[in-house]
């Protein structure tokens, strides 16, 4: 009886610190890593700024193939959406939206997961002469509860392996989906000189 008595005091005196500690954190949490890819910035906006696309390199997506989405009235740019439901809880339920698309350069989206609040999502692209810098960051508030800003402070190594999985991934799908210049349109353009030709 001794014995559980010093491990139920151990327990709660834990608990006390940790309670303590995450009352001192920051509430904002930010994650973010880069990476050189040697596909051009147009492929690669081309995966993200797509939801559609995002199962190609997306690695949270493979988690659960029997998962549900209910795509928003646009997949693709601002405003594109979708929801999802799953049973398995490190997927679980929420909504992202596209909130900023700036062609061949960034997205920006909404992230809301269920019982666990908002998140913003970016991705920079620059281009560079082997290619591109893909840049992936995540802000989070985990607002004045101390056990969520403790469980704050360890996000980045946490998230940080399933970050350079996705750019890897994503590399590699932008690398196997160059995107195509677009045709000239030749009948918009004037007629060619012919009297210097004549004489």
């Amino acid at each position: 009886m001794k014995i559980l008595k010093t491990i139920l005091i151990v327990l709660v005196a834990l608990v006390a610190i940790a309670a303590i500690v995450g009352m001192f954190m920051s509430a904002d949490v930010h994650v973010e890593r880069s990476m050189e890819m040697k596909s051009a910035p147009d492929a690669v906006y081309s995966q993200v700024n797509d939801l559609k696309k995002w199962d190609n390199w997306m690695p949270w997506n493979k988690l659960d193939p029997n998962w549900q989405r209910t795509w928003g009235e646009k997949t693709e740019g601002e405003g594109a959406s979708y929801s999802w439901n799953s049973e398995k809880s490190e997927v679980g339920h929420g909504s992202i939206t596209i909130t900023k698309s700036v062609p061949n350069e960034a997205v920006e989206t909404n992230l809301h997961f269920e019982g666990q609040g908002d998140a913003t999502g970016t991705y920079k692209i620059e281009k560079t002469d082997a290619g591109s810098k893909f840049t992936w960051g995540m802000d989070m508030n985990m607002g004045a509860n101390p056990f969520k800003r403790l469980m704050g402070s360890m996000m980045d190594n946490m998230m940080a392996p399933w970050f350079d999985r996705g750019m890897v991934s994503l590399d590699s799908a932008a690398a196997a989906n160059p995107v195509m210049p677009a045709p000239v349109d030749t009948t918009m353009m004037p007629p060619a000189d012919t009297t210097a030709m004549a004489k």
